[in-house]
């Protein structure tokens, strides 16, 4: 059971459900609503899945995978529903060769790159380092709705410029985001934290919120469930380790009269203090 704070007066007072559990305390005229974060467990990708181009070197522990191979696209995924969850971790390209693109892609699907699936439906974020052909550095969004497979590492095909079955959404979007339209360096470890819902994507670099988008805002339609996954194109050297996963908390009922109950408490914490003043 999640246990919420809201802080009100002097004293201690429970709501409870068959959900959630609620503690008030009288400590000021404010009610504020804080949700327990759950704790982050370590990710064992043992059991991930590769498709489509490169491959992809687990570590001893089965806590970080390499990427290698200068390849067509390629995602290393968890074949697993993943909305509702956080996965963070660091992220470092190790190589100084090439300049291309590491990433993520959120509700994939096994064989939506190169498996002969049709209806894809997923998201991709990919992060350039170099400007080239056409498509710029920098940490982008897009939704894909077909295959994107290539043959080689294809400049003009879809997953290069974002078009076609690769729809582009936003770049880092955030106030004060850094990575819009700055690459990622070589051989630099960098922290990500992915949250994924339905309803609302974040990218967080370096703890730094970089994208921020709402289904609501693209269609309207939710975002489609899937897998969380690891991406590259035309770039060897990805590395990804130290993986953590967590459940996000869920939207806070609050019952009907409850703001009225918080109320009178909140009244009855500043007549005893009056109380105790005078």
């Amino acid at each position: 059971m999640r246990e919420i704070f809201l802080l009100i007066s002097d004293s201690y007072f429970y709501w409870e459900d068959s959900n959630l559990t609620f503690k008030i305390i009288a400590t000021s005229m404010v009610a504020s609503v804080v949700a327990l974060p759950a704790l982050a467990a370590p990710v064992d990708l043992s059991s991930w899945l590769q498709d489509g181009g490169g491959g992809w070197n687990l570590e001893s522990d089965n806590n970080g995978v390499k990427q290698f191979g200068n390849s067509p696209p390629g995602v290393f995924h968890n074949n697993e529903n993943s909305q509702g969850q956080s996965l963070s971790g660091s992220i470092e390209v190790q190589s100084a060769s090439d300049n291309d693109f590491v990433g993520f892609v959120l509700g994939y699907n096994e064989g939506d790159i190169g498996g002969g699936n049709v209806g894809q439906d997923y998201l991709l974020i990919d992060w350039k380092q170099g400007t080239q052909a056409g498509w710029d550095a920098g940490l982008a969004i897009s939704r894909v709705t077909g295959d994107i497979a290539t043959g080689g590492t294809n400049t003009g095909s879809s997953a290069w410029q974002h078009n076609g079955v690769v729809e582009f959404l936003t770049r880092s979007n955030a106030t004060g985001s850094n990575f819009g339209n700055t690459g990622w360096a070589n051989n630099t470890e960098y922290t990500f934290d992915l949250e994924f819902t339905s309803s609302n994507v974040k990218v967080f670099v370096n703890d730094n919120l970089e994208i921020d988008i709402d289904a609501s805002d693209y269609g309207g339609d939710p975002f489609a469930d899937g897998s969380f996954g690891f991406y590259a194109f035309s770039q060897t050297g990805g590395r990804y380790a130290g993986l953590e996963e967590a459940d996000l908390p869920p939207p806070i009922p609050v019952p009907a009269g409850f703001p009225l109950a918080l109320s009178a408490l909140a009244t009855l914490g500043w007549l005893a203090r009056r109380r105790r003043v005078n």
